[in-house]
């Protein structure tokens, strides 16, 4: 499934978390961890780390704060099946979901995630919640492992980043491949080259990302936002931009694959050999979509600044 945005002025945005491989890796208990003041028990298991779990068994959150930079988050935990549905957890780390999904095993099992732009260095908060309680629907939480260290982020080689990027973010070698094949496109069609604002790149990840948490698909936020209003909310000027979005899950979603159909199609290919536009900022968010695991949604925004 995929979809163009050619109208003047359109932008969208999806944050995604990730980044290069660290040092560390740091366990949390999370029956250590700040608890709610209902909705949950913690309960013994020969199974679970420490001999201890915590049973949320209302939609509650449970958090805590750890210090250092982040690149891969694993929960372990196992859910209660009930009313035709596995309990939702969702991770966040300092309010940025990084973690949505279904807990669909009645044992332990690791949930991991591999972040796509890391979690630089320093403090931060971490919570995990229960999101769709349902009579006898439990999601029960054991231990967080999070790979981490002190390894700053580092600029991806060969990206050509604006002079009035106020960042150099740190991109996946998704984004990096999509972003390649932009640039080979517009070369083969005499059209200069997009650089890269991290501005468009924010913007792009975080509607990329509220597009698979929320079950849509649309240039249109959910709250009424176009996706000028969400690039300009990071402090991008523009006097004209545009908007190319899609998804697909396993090999449907990859680079390559939803390039080609951006390309077949006249509003896509527009937008992407435009001379209009001078920088880009491309995102992709990977999870469950309208049930489908591996959905990755993509989030191309290009524009140029008064």
């Amino acid at each position: 499934m995929y979809r163009t945005v050619v109208i003047l002025g359109a932008f969208v945005a999806s944050l995604m978390l990730g980044g290069a491989a660290f040092a560390a890796t740091k366990q949390v208990e999370v029956e250590n961890m700040k608890m709610p003041a209902d909705g949950y028990l913690i309960q013994s298991d020969a199974a679970a780390s420490g001999g201890k779990y915590v049973n949320l068994h209302k939609n509650r959150t449970v958090s805590t704060s750890f210090s250092g930079a982040v690149d891969k988050l694993t929960v372990r935990a196992k859910g209660r099946y009930y009313g035709g549905a596995w309990p939702r957890m969702v991770v966040k780390i300092d309010g940025t979901t990084v973690m949505s999904r279904l807990t669909n095993s009645s044992t332990f099992q690791d949930f991991t995630v591999d972040l796509s732009t890391n979690i630089a260095d320093g403090s931060h908060n971490l919570s995990v919640s229960f999101t769709n309680d349902y009579y006898n629907r439990d999601l029960h939480v054991d231990v967080v492992s999070i790979d981490s260290g002190g390894t700053a982020p580092t600029t991806a080689d060969g990206v050509n980043w604006c002079p009035a990027s106020p960042e150099r973010l740190a991109l996946t070698a998704n984004e990096q491949e999509m972003l390649k094949l932009h640039n080979q496109a517009r070369s083969q069609n005499g059209v200069g080259a997009l650089c890269v604002d991290s501005r468009l790149v924010k913007a792009a990840r975080l509607h990329a990302q509220d597009m698979v948490e929320n079950d849509y698909f649309s240039h249109t936020s959910q709250d009424g936002r176009t996706a000028g209003d969400r690039i300009s909310a990071q402090g991008y000027k523009w006097r004209t931009y545009g908007e190319n979005i899609a998804s697909g899950s396993g090999s449907y979603g990859m680079p390559q694959n939803v390039f080609d159909r951006w390309m077949n199609s006249e509003g896509h290919r527009s937008n992407i050999l435009s001379s209009n536009f001078k920088d880009v900022g491309i995102g992709e968010a990977i999870g469950e979509y309208k049930g489908t695991q591996d959905t990755h949604m993509w989030v191309a925004d290009f524009g140029a600044q008064q």
